[in-house]
C-alpha cells in the first residue's frame, strides 16, 4: 500500500487574494432607498438610505454613463428626498404641534442637517433659515452665515428651542422663536432675536465669567440643563407700609431660562437661571437708561422673592460703567439680603475666535 507524502508544517501556501464585493447595481439601490423611505420608522436610517443612493449616483456621474441615465436617477433622487421631507412634515401630527414633544420631533435631521452641507436635507434646511431672514438689512452678513451653525448648537442644546425645529421642517408654516415673526422682522427685534440663538450657542459647555466677580459664572451643560425661550416670571406685588404696591412691571422677561436639575452638579435644590441678551452694534457699548433702572430693580425683587435663583446679562460688546453702576447698586442689597448678586457677561459671540478669553471649557466640577 502507497502511502503519500506527509505535508510539510512549516510551508506557506499562498494567499487567496482579497476581492471587494462589487457595489449593488444604482437601480437595486435606489429601490431599496425608496422602500425605506416608504415604510422606515427611524429617521436614522432614512438618512442613510437616501445617503447610499446619493453615493450611488455619484459613482454613475463617474462611470461614463449616458446622459439620460444620470438624469433618470437625479430624478429619482429628488423624488426620494420630496418624499422624505414630506415623512417629516407628516410625523408633525396636528395635535401635537403646539406640545413640548412635537418639537423634538426630526431634531436630529434638522442639526445634521444644518451643520453639513453634504447631507441631504442641507439645502432645504438652510434655504429655510434664509427664507425667515432674507431681506432684513438689520442682519449683518456674518450673522446670516453663523446662524446654521449656531440653530444647530442650540438645538443640541435644548431641542424645544422655541420651536425652531418644526419651524424648519414645516417650511415656516407655523411661527416659532427664530421665526419670520422675529428674525424676519425688519426691526431691531430681529437682530436681538438671532443674538439671544448665537449667545446660547456660545454658552453651551463653556463658561463665561462675568466682568463683576462676586456673580456666579454663567454656563448651559448639554445634555443636563433644560433650556427654554421667552420665558417670564411673574411678579408679585410688594407691601409699603400698610398699602400693597402693586408692581410698575407686571413680568420680567429672560431670553433664556436654563433650569439646573439636582443631579451630577451636587446642587442640594434645581436651580433657575434667567439670562437677558443685550446685542450691541458692531460689539459696541451696551449703556444705561431709565428702561435699565426699571428693569433690575424688578429683576432683584424677583431674586429676593425666590422666583429666579440667578440673573446674568450678556452682551456681545461691553457693558458702559453707568450700566455696571446700576447692576453694582442692585447686588450691595442683594448679597446683604443673601441673594446672588446679578452677573454681567461680555464679549459672548460665536462670530468670535475665541468668546470666553477669561473663561474655559466646562468640566465635571463645574
Amino acid at each position: 500500500m502507497a502511502c503519500g507524502k506527509p505535508p510539510d508544517p512549516d510551508r506557506m501556501t499562498d494567499a487567496t487574494p482579497f476581492r471587494h464585493p462589487r457595489p449593488k447595481p444604482p437601480s437595486v439601490i435606489f429601490r431599496e432607498a425608496e422602500a425605506v423611505v416608504m415604510r422606515g420608522k427611524v429617521q436614522s436610517t432614512i438618512d442613510m438610505a437616501i445617503a447610499k443612493a446619493a453615493a450611488a449616483l455619484e459613482r454613475i456621474r463617474k462611470s461614463g454613463a449616458s446622459l439620460q441615465e444620470i438624469q433618470v436617477l437625479e430624478q429619482r433622487l429628488k423624488n426620494l428626498e420630496g418624499q422624505a421631507h414630506d415623512r417629516l412634515r407628516r410625523s408633525l401630527e396636528p395635535q401635537l404641534l403646539f406640545e413640548t414633544r412635537a418639537s423634538k420631533t426630526n431634531v436630529d435631521t434638522a442639526i445634521c442637517a444644518l451643520k453639513s452641507e453634504t447631507h441631504w436635507a442641507s439645502k432645504d434646511y438652510r434655504a429655510n433659515l434664509i427664507k425667515i431672514i432674507e431681506g432684513n438689512q438689520r442682519i449683518p452678513e456674518e450673522y446670516k452665515r453663523q446662524l446654521p451653525q449656531d440653530v444647530a448648537r442650540v438645538l443640541e442644546l435644548c431641542p424645544e428651542a422655541g420651536g425652531l425645529a418644526k419651524e424648519l421642517t414645516l417650511r415656516g408654516q407655523h411661527a416659532a422663536t427664530g421665526s419670520r415673526s422675529k428674525l424676519g422682522s425688519d426691526s431691531n427685534a430681529a437682530i436681538g432675536a438671532a443674538y439671544e440663538i448665537m449667545g446660547t450657542a456660545a454658552l453651551g459647555n463653556k463658561i463665561s465669567r462675568p466682568v463683576n466677580s462676586n456673580a456666579p459664572p454663567l454656563f448651559i451643560r448639554a445634555g443636563h440643563d433644560v433650556v427654554t425661550f421667552g420665558d417670564k416670571s411673574y411678579l408679585n406685588g410688594r407691601q409699603n407700609g400698610e398699602t400693597w404696591q402693586k408692581s410698575s412691571r407686571r413680568t420680567i422677561e429672560c431670553d433664556i431660562r436654563i433650569y439646573r436639575p439636582v443631579g451630577p452638579l451636587h446642587l442640594q435644590a434645581p436651580v433657575e437661571i434667567g439670562v437677558d441678551f443685550k446685542h450691541v452694534k458692531e460689539s459696541g457699548r451696551k449703556t444705561s437708561s431709565a428702561e435699565l433702572r426699571n428693569q433690575v430693580e424688578h429683576v432683584a425683587q424677583a431674586l429676593r422673592e425666590g422666583q429666579i435663583d440667578e440673573y446674568h446679562f450678556v452682551t456681545n460688546g461691553t457693558f458702559s460703567t453707568s450700566f455696571r453702576s446700576v447692576i453694582d447698586a442692585a447686588n450691595t442689597a442683594l448679597v446683604a439680603s443673601g441673594n446672588a448678586p446679578i452677573g454681567c457677561h461680555e464679549h459672548v459671540s460665536t462670530t468670535l475666535a475665541d468668546p470666553f478669553a477669561a473663561g474655559e471649557a466646562l468640566k465635571e466640577s463645574h
